[in-house]
């Protein structure tokens, strides 16, 4: 029998599934906190397409937010706290 970590875990690796290839990559990268234009560069992929593939994705995971996709894919155990990000430089956020 499984605890219910283990059906948690289950739910959220089987929710994860119905992701294509390119949306889970784009939503794994955006869930380290990286912005459209970043992915674009780091995937070289447009920046629109980049969009269109973290909206579809989250609509599919039935996600609001990068947040909440993050804490998904994390109870699924496809990311973790300790990876580390792309080693690809990330442009500086814009000044204020």
């Amino acid at each position: 029998m499984q605890t219910e970590a283990e059906m948690i875990r289950s739910r959220a690796l089987a929710a994860t599934q119905l992701l294509t290839s390119r949306q889970y990559e784009v939503l794994k990268l955006a869930s380290y906190g990286l912005r459209n234009h970043d992915i674009a560069e780091l995937l070289e992929i447009n920046e629109t397409t980049v969009h269109s593939h973290r909206y579809i994705g989250m609509k599919t995971l039935g996600a609001r937010s990068i947040a909440q996709v993050a804490i998904l894919f994390t109870l699924a155990g496809l990311i973790t706290t300790w990876e580390t990000m792309p080693r690809k430089p990330i442009s500086p956020l814009p000044a204020s």
